[in-house]
């Protein structure tokens, strides 16, 4: 796997998250322990849906925050993934948990 993790966020998703700087993680060994790190504090909900015309995650935390994750794939390799985390961005989405 190689690939490109970008997070993209105004600051408004949260205090903290706006005081990282945004840094797109690049090649498997970076992008994977950060995938995994998600994992320790899963989503309450997550669905596959249609967003923008494109197939993408729409995700909601134990806090209630809304996020969308997009993927690029190229020849069956994820080579981008993209976390939206910004409540200000997501308004048009819908998510029924």
């Amino acid at each position: 796997m190689d690939g490109c993790s970008n997070p993209k966020s105004s600051g408004a998703a949260t205090a903290a998250e706006s005081s990282k700087p945004r840094v797109p993680q690049r090649g498997a060994a970076k992008v994977a322990p950060a995938m995994l790190a998600l994992m320790k504090r899963p989503p309450r909900g997550a669905i596959l849906a249609d967003v923008n015309g494109t197939p993408r995650i729409v995700m909601r935390d134990a806090d209630g925050l809304l996020s969308v994750v997009a993927f690029e794939v190229d020849h069956g390799l994820i080579t981008a993934i993209h976390s939206i985390p910004n409540p200000e961005k997501l308004q048009h989405v819908t998510a029924p948990f």
